[in-house]
């Protein structure tokens, strides 16, 4: 328990803050989009396209995450984040344009997730050894309670507040994030598993340095200082050339893609199948439920070693397959309805896992650089293949293909661990770091 009382209860609560206020927004606003879509006179593809950039934004601004970290320390980083976030909801209530709405999501709320997101789950990391599965784990339940928090959240606001007062309350509730930030403290786990070791910290610097000539001159040192923690070194490119991170990334971009497309056209194939929305709905949010129970659950299964951390990603990668193979005979409520909740779970219990896998595979120091560079990658994924489903929806007039290879690109996963198996046999790859069961 000294890991959870040493701050890292304060990392986990963090990480699950920034998931929540991530899925909550991206959610939010898809709920909102026929709103949108009417008071803006625009186009229903051109919103939800919208929506997708703001994702991918999150994904592409990953790499700053490193630069800004060594220049300002977590916990500035993280309060700035939210104070982003929260910003860019409250004036882009104001906006009399889907230019101006879309312009002030982008540039503001997606680098204050990027950042926020990344710099926690890297902390996480850092502070937890022996009980890494179950923290990471209760870190990701954010995710499963936005879906199914803000919904009904959403819908409830736009019937009492309109569209601008949604965004405006919005902000308000993503605000919180700035709190979170200010209970963290600038510290990682070292090896020694007992105590804690300062990261590099701009405000515990300034304290201690005397004043004097240098302090006259410290805004002009502050913006030579950030432009040296913008050296390509801090970016963390020297990771792409390592085998170990390409392993871990392609089951990262699996699961980041086929939970994606999931999500966006899972509602319009059960229609397509027969189903109504409210039912559909109704599979979304128990689903999320799901995904929430094996969040929390599989975490002890794993720090307690009762089954290792590779094969539950093949058992949990396995079973999500098979949910996918067996889309297009799900045609009653009911196996519908367990269809969606075993998917969701797996799926769920996955992302966490494959920040274990990370983990293990490259070691807590270069976890930034590694959630960076593959948020990056998955980013040119979901950009590249976000299509297809309902191009061969358009082709075919069913999804059912769509579901079907989407559990193909899944195998991908299982490929990746058979991959670091042979190389580890053979003896060419570096040496796992032993952290993770």
């Amino acid at each position: 328990m000294s890991e959870w009382r040493n701050g890292g209860w304060k990392a986990v609560f963090c990480v699950s803050v920034t998931w929540f206020v991530w899925t909550g927004l991206i959610k939010g606003l898809g709920v909102m989009l026929p709103v949108l879509k009417e008071q803006f006179d625009s186009k229903t593809w051109l919103v939800g396209w919208i929506i997708a950039m703001i994702n991918g934004a999150v994904d592409f601004a990953g790499p700053f995450s490193g630069p800004l970290e060594a220049r300002f320390g977590t916990r500035a980083v993280i309060m700035k984040s939210g104070l982003m976030i929260g910003t860019s909801l409250i004036v882009s209530s104001m906006s009399t344009s889907i230019v101006q709405l879309a312009v002030t999501l982008v540039v503001l709320s997606a680098p204050g997730i990027s950042f926020a997101n990344i710099l926690t789950r890297a902390m996480v990391g850092r502070c937890f050894t022996t009980q890494y599965a179950t923290a990471n784990g209760i870190g990701h339940t954010g995710h499963p309670l936005a879906l199914i928090v803000f919904p009904p959240l959403t819908q409830l606001f736009l019937n009492t507040y309109g569209w601008s007062g949604s965004m405006l309350l919005f902000g308000a509730i993503f605000l919180h994030l700035v709190v979170c930030g200010a209970l963290i403290h600038n510290h990682e786990r070292n090896n020694g598993g007992e105590s804690y070791s300062p990261l590099r910290d701009v405000d515990a610097e300034s304290d201690t340095r005397p004043l004097g000539d240098e302090e006259a001159k410290s805004d002009t040192r502050t913006c030579f200082d950030f432009g040296n923690s913008c050296s390509l070194g801090n970016f963390g490119l020297d990771i792409l050339r390592t085998v170990p991170f390409w392993i871990g990334t392609i089951p990262y971009i699996s699961n980041r893609l086929v939970n994606d497309l999931w999500v966006i056209y899972f509602v319009a194939h059960a229609e397509a199948n027969g189903f109504s929305l409210a039912d559909a709905v109704l599979f979304t949010s128990v689903a999320g439920v799901g995904n929430l129970l094996v969040k929390v659950l599989h975490g002890p299964i794993v720090d307690w070693g009762w089954i290792k951390l590779r094969p539950m990603i093949v058992l949990m990668t396995t079973v999500a397959m098979l949910c996918l193979f067996a889309d297009p005979w799900m045609n009653t409520f009911w196996l519908m309805l367990i269809n969606a909740v075993v998917f969701m779970g797996t799926s769920g219990a996955l992302g966490s896992l494959i920040d274990l896998y990370t983990k293990d595979l490259l070691g807590a120091d270069q976890l930034v650089n590694a959630f960076s560079w593959m948020g990056v990658m998955g980013g040119f994924a979901t950009f590249g293949l976000g299509f297809f489903p309902g191009w061969i929806y358009d082709v075919t007039g069913s999804y059912d293909l769509a579901f079907i290879l989407m559990g193909f690109i899944w195998s991908l996963t299982i490929l990746a661990l058979a991959v670091e198996w042979m190389l580890l046999r053979w003896g060419t790859s570096p040496k796992r770091t032993g952290n993770v069961p």
